[in-house]
């Protein structure tokens, strides 16, 4: 966890130290955004909660020591799905539990009834076979990307003190965080 963590134990990290050899550009006050060896990174992760920490442990590391890569809209996360199923010959992809409902409510039209659409829940990437990984997640016509970018300070500011509260050390801070928006969380969505 790069918010957590002090330079010298993000640099002795050989994940960290991995990502920092590939993109080629340094990392800290050292990074040079035009060194980079690619114009953008993609960030693929399960669909999952755990996927989302993980994403969400990259994108710290992107923030504290190679900042000019989010502020330049280089950063794109790939949006693999939660569920599929087939109807007929169509493959049909759901991204969340009330898309998946949504679309069971669309698809169980005239003969067909909602209790006999199979979804099925992908548990990680790993699950999927490769046609179905490369048409979700790497095909450029079929995949979805999401562009991870801050456009300006306030945005920079806002997103740093929000990567503080829930990265940082501050447990208090991030336990108020979490109990004033608890709301929001989709209950239906946590795997416990």
């Amino acid at each position: 966890n790069a918010g957590k963590s002090t330079l010298k134990q993000v640099i002795e990290n050989a994940e960290a130290q991995a990502l920092f050899t590939a993109v080629g550009a340094g990392s800290g006050p050292d990074f040079n955004l035009d060194a980079s060896r690619y114009g953008r990174i993609i960030i693929l992760c399960d669909a999952d909660v755990d996927g989302s920490h993980i994403r969400c442990l990259l994108l710290t590391l992107f923030y504290h020591y190679m900042r000019p890569m989010l502020e330049d809209g280089r950063i794109y996360a790939a949006q693999p799905p939660l569920y599929t199923t087939k109807v007929g010959d169509k493959t049909v992809h759901a991204f969340s539990d009330a898309e998946r409902e949504q679309l069971t409510q669309e698809l169980a039209k005239g003969n067909r009834r909602a209790e006999n659409i199979a979804w099925v829940r992908f548990k990680g990437l790993g699950e999927m076979d490769v046609e179905e990984l490369a048409e979700t997640c790497l095909d450029p016509q079929t995949r979805i990307l999401r562009r991870i970018t801050m456009h300006d300070a306030k945005e920079v500011a806002e997103a740093g003190n929000l990567f503080e509260t829930l990265m940082g050390n501050d447990v208090a801070r991030r336990r108020q965080y979490l109990l004033d928006n608890s709301d929001l969380v989709d209950r239906e969505a946590l795997d416990v």
